[in-house]
């Protein structure tokens, strides 16, 4: 598991690999004056781009040579001011 900005993705995509059925439900966006996200957000956005293809790597057969991005990866997550990653062991 992973915890940051793609913490709701890992989740939707462990539960749809236990079988879990997972629906849709809309909701009503609405934008606050002042919001950090807004004033971050191409540096939040190349986070969660980053952290959605570090993801990828975890759940596919190459996550054995996760060890070997480690400096880059804590370099990438230096540059953008986000925090560095940290990953939970998933059976």
């Amino acid at each position: 598991m992973i915890a940051d900005l793609a913490f709701d993705v890992n989740l939707l995509y462990l539960l749809k690999r236990e079988g879990f059925e997972v629906i849709e439900v809309g909701t009503e966006w609405t934008d606050k004056l002042g919001s950090k996200v807004t004033q971050t957000l191409f540096r939040s956005s190349l986070t969660m781009l980053f952290s959605v293809v570090r993801l990828r790597l975890i759940y596919s057969p190459l996550r054995r040579l996760m060890p070997w991005f480690r400096p880059l990866e804590a370099w990438i997550y230096k540059k953008l001011r986000a925090p560095l990653l940290t990953t939970l062991k998933t059976r």
